[in-house]
């Protein structure tokens, strides 16, 4: 996992912030009250130094404290139970799924070259 956080410059302090990675960005604690994720983890820290070496050792610990929650945050994520699906769920998936396969089916009974497999390697005679 790549290390979490970004060191950057502001005015002639440098300060940290960290980024929430694309796969927990549905978790719930990271999004904002409207149900947008957020783009950040937490506010910027000020690192409260104007020297680079020091802010990236300032910065450490934070990064690996950011990694820790981002590794347990994922575990946690893919040991969740899947949920249960009601039968209103399955009845709408399969609704869904026959709708499609009659689109598919009515578009190539529309265009004769792709229902009789013309042009199509895998339906060739051999």
């Amino acid at each position: 996992m790549k290390t979490p956080g970004t060191i950057y410059k502001r005015g002639t302090v440098y300060w940290f912030k960290v980024k929430v990675p694309n796969a927990l960005a549905s978790l719930p604690k990271y999004l904002k009250a409207d149900g947008s994720p957020l783009i950040y983890a937490a506010p910027p820290v000020s690192l409260t130094t104007q020297d680079p070496t020091e802010a990236n050792a300032k910065a450490a610990p934070l990064s690996a404290h950011w990694a820790a929650q981002f590794v347990a945050d994922h575990k946690a994520l893919v040991t969740q139970s899947p949920a249960q699906l009601s039968e209103a769920m399955v009845a709408a998936i399969a609704h869904r799924v026959h709708s499609s396969v009659l689109a598919e089916d009515a578009s190539l009974r529309g265009n004769p070259v792709a229902y009789s497999g013309e042009g199509d390697r895998r339906f060739r005679p051999s």
